[in-house]
């Protein structure tokens, strides 16, 4: 019986004491047990383990999201699953109405969508639901001020990526929804809708169809990518296609509701 907590290298307070450079370091530097070792710390019982590590990231970004947006770029060189928990932490961020720098994420994000076998399919669902939820959230200056730089990573994201075969590519240690290529394609459409219909309100659509990049991918989807999340994607928001490009959406009515 008893309590049992997860952690890294150090305990949480100590933690707290460090910059977010230092901490995340850890991320690359630290080794961590070869399986889970465990300590007893007053009756309580103690994991020390990767998990437990990301564990405590979650909650000092939560914390100190500004410091830890500036920083995320050191985890271009550690451990890749740490990537998603730190993305998806994000996410939490704003959901509470928290801010942070975006050129750091963006930065980041892109390193993660140009090298995709490096990180866990996961990680690019993860940045989907970032960009979505920025898109959603009261932000000063997002999408406006990166819409090239976000429209170029909502691409990628709704695209088909070449992996290697014979690379073994990291599993998330999240798991769950989202760690299927087909799952990050069907975020990426999501994160798309979000972005056609935050142009919308902003008055920053064209009156009668969709600007390129976003509808050569979105006819792509259409024509050639049969996966089952992403035909339930184009289907859920058919609406959202229908009022942004009625032609496009016209033209390709048998490929999508195929008889």
């Amino acid at each position: 019986g008893g309590v049992v907590n997860e952690r890294g290298p150090e305990d949480l307070d100590t933690l707290r004491e460090q910059d977010a450079e230092t901490v995340l370091q850890k991320c690359v530097d630290w080794d961590g047990p070869d399986d889970r070792r465990r300590l007893f710390v007053d009756g309580e019982r103690e994991d020390i383990s990767h998990w437990g590590f990301a564990q405590q990231i979650q909650q000092l970004v939560e914390e100190q999201p500004a410091a830890y947006a500036e920083a995320i770029h050191i985890l271009e060189d550690g451990k890749p699953q740490y990537a998603d928990v730190v993305l998806d932490t994000f996410v939490d961020v704003l959901q509470d109405g928290g801010q942070f720098p975006w050129p750091p994420i963006l930065a980041f994000c892109e390193t993660v969508i140009d090298e995709p076998g490096r990180w866990s399919s996961r990680c690019r669902t993860s940045i989907g639901r970032l960009i979505g939820q920025g898109i959603q959230a009261d932000q000063t200056n997002f999408p406006t001020a990166f819409i090239e730089r976000v429209e170029k990573i909502l691409v990628a994201l709704a695209s088909i990526v070449d992996l290697d075969p014979d690379h073994e590519q990291p599993q998330s240690w999240i798991g769950g929804v989202g760690t299927t290529e087909e799952e990050v394609r069907q975020h990426g459409i999501r994160a798309i809708v979000s972005y056609l219909i935050w142009q919308d309100q902003n008055d920053r659509l064209e009156t009668d169809h969709l600007e390129e990049p976003l509808r050569e991918v979105l006819e792509a989807k259409i024509t050639k990518d049969t996966a089952q999340p992403v035909r339930t994607a184009l289907g859920r928001h058919f609406r959202t296609f229908w009022a942004v490009d009625q032609e496009l959406i016209r033209n390709h009515l048998d490929d999508l509701f195929p008889i």
